[in-house]
């Protein structure tokens, strides 16, 4: 049986320290059995991208080999981490989003020309990910990057990025309105506790904190 690491949360840590961080990942891994086999299950809004990156390379570096599990949603940054499973399954009612990265930076316009600058890298950088998993050219998954979509896990497993789809009563993860997203799906009428963080305002009290934060650090 494979070992589980669990990310249940925004991805970087906000102002009081929580959130899944490369750190914490490497921390679980150095207990894990480099022959081991490891299942990643995802159930996070997303968050910051440098962070996101930092975790795709320590999991990629699992000698064991890494699956990926999407148990509610994987948005974001957080379905740039789900790329990195060598096969990625998702429950029945779970979704996946790629979008453009976006920022929030202060400065003059010179600071802003900057800031756009490497948002587009890391969008490139991005999309990479999402080509190299799903076979897509690069047009194709920057225009559906662009128009922020939203897969469900049948249309994921068609689009390339996800292989297979779980038969579970799993209800994808209610992402709030808060967190700025603009083609997010409606609101599911349940979701089983296996499937919840641990609160729904506990998560948007952090992905807020992580965007307060982001001055001149990009996220997606």
């Amino acid at each position: 049986m494979a070992k589980e690491l669990w990310i249940y949360d925004v991805i970087g840590a906000d102002f009081f320290g929580e959130g899944v961080t490369a750190k914490s990942v490497r921390d679980e891994l150095r207990g894990v059995d480099p022959a081991e086999r490891l299942l990643v299950r995802i159930n996070s809004p997303g968050g910051l991208v440098f962070e996101a990156a930092s975790i795709v390379t320590l999991l990629g570096e699992h000698p064991g080999g890494v699956d990926v599990q999407i148990d509610g949603v994987a948005a974001s940054a957080a379905s740039y981490i789900a790329m990195v499973g060598q096969k990625v399954a998702m429950s029945d009612g779970a979704m996946l989003m790629i979008h453009d990265p976006w920022s929030i930076v202060i400065g003059d316009s010179r600071d802003m020309v900057k800031e756009a600058e490497l948002l587009d890298k890391m969008a490139v950088n991005l999309a990479g990910a999402y080509v190299a998993k799903s076979g897509k050219t690069e047009k194709e998954i920057r225009e559906a990057m662009l128009a922020e979509t939203w897969f469900t896990a049948d249309e994921a497993v068609e689009f390339g990025l996800a292989d297979s789809k779980l038969e579970s009563f799993a209800k994808a993860y209610t992402i709030p309105g808060k967190f700025g997203y603009r083609n997010a799906p409606q609101p599911q009428k349940e979701i089983p506790p296996h499937a919840k963080p641990a609160s729904v305002a506990a998560m948007t009290a952090q992905l807020q904190a992580v965007r307060a934060e982001l001055l001149t650090c990009g996220a997606a």
